[in-house]
């Protein structure tokens, strides 16, 4: 049965609700965030694996690693591996495997072995994808906790292709984004921009099929998105952009790689960095990377440390109390000469 927007938002909702005895709402994401993601890959995994024996029930006679090749040929796109192999602790790293265990002690610890391996046995897909998981030590988050929010989120509907489209289950990630920003005061920016000034922007740039996007800040990955859904809206192909952004907080640029892949978009390198310190996008020769796209929303009056010998100093330096000016001349440097376009939102007085 189709699952409903709202239906999916609220049981979130009540999921992450459970952590207001733990934490601040401000923190909440660092939490939901990568428990979501990995519900949402388990039940991939999952739905897959019962397709491949479904299909394959007359193939008894198959060796483990035979049936193992077929199913991650013809089925899987990634692989949910087992945590201590060998030992009487062997179990798959999937959400349902350690749901199973919740009452027992050690709930982080199994937890955080699950997202780690899966992280190492996918580095192409999602190596670091999972940000720090500091709050899978109970000194942070109690196991008591934690099983509540598990729990909680279990009641979420199947997060798979056969039961939840990818436009519902992005719909839902954002959803939690704004909640999250809406509580998280001063932070709000690091995670959200509102819907209508990226629309705006993306609009006014106009990204086409296979084209290069860029976002120098990119928080939570909507602008990139946000690009995607444009393109697709105007009957063009948005998984053929592709997709760049940098971000100076790992948990956060953790929460873009997710978003990117619950929107259904896989071309994409996010990188993690001070983007006018260290920018990490650069040609072989090291020289920046240019693009035909770039988006930003960089935070407001930053304090830096300026530049005292870059070329991306087109028309002075900014001063060190803020940084905007500078955020402008990076995205103006990494412009591709013949075809890049750039939209920035910028504080008042700025240019």
């Amino acid at each position: 049965m189709a699952v409903t927007q709202q239906e999916i938002e609220n049981r979130l909702w009540d999921a992450a609700d459970e952590l207001r005895v733990a934490m601040p709402e401000a923190q909440y994401s660092s939490v939901v965030f990568p428990l979501m993601f990995w519900k949402y890959l388990s039940d991939t995994w999952e739905h897959r694996h019962q397709e491949f024996l479904a299909d394959n029930e007359g193939l008894g006679g198959l060796s483990a690693e035979e049936a193992h090749e077929i199913e991650y040929r013809d089925y899987q796109s990634f692989e949910i591996p087992f945590i201590h192999p060998g030992t009487v602790q062997q179990r798959r790293a999937s959400w349902s495997s350690i749901l199973a265990t919740i009452t027992q002690p050690g709930l982080g610890q199994r937890v955080r072995a699950s997202l780690q391996a899966i992280e190492t046995a996918n580095p192409d897909k999602f190596s670091r994808l999972f940000g720090s998981m500091t709050w899978t030590s109970e000194e942070v988050l109690s196991g008591e906790v934690l099983a509540a929010v598990m729990q909680a989120m279990d009641r979420t509907p199947k997060m798979h292709e056969g039961n939840m489209s990818h436009d519902v289950l992005g719909g839902a990630y954002e959803y939690l984004l704004k909640r999250f920003s809406d509580g998280s005061g001063t932070r709000a920016g690091q995670f959200f921009t509102p819907r209508e000034v990226v629309e705006l922007i993306v609009e006014v740039l106009a990204p086409k099929s296979f084209e290069s996007v860029y976002d120098p800040t990119c928080g939570s990955g909507g602008m990139l998105i946000a690009s995607a859904n444009l393109l697709k809206a105007h009957g063009g192909r948005g998984y053929t952009l592709r997709l760049y952004g940098q971000e100076a907080v790992a948990d956060t640029a953790g929460v873009a790689r997710m978003n990117l892949f619950m929107h259904n978009l896989t071309q994409f390198q996010v990188e993690v960095g001070d983007t006018l310190k260290d920018p990490r996008f650069k040609k072989p020769d090291g020289s920046l990377a240019q693009f035909d796209v770039i988006v930003a929303n960089p935070p407001y009056s930053l304090k830096w440390k300026p530049w005292t010998k870059d070329p991306r100093a087109i028309g002075g330096v900014a001063p060190q109390s803020s940084a905007d000016w500078a955020f402008v001349q990076h995205m103006i440097a990494s412009m591709d000469p013949k075809k890049g376009r750039a939209g920035v939102v910028l504080p008042n007085g700025v240019l």
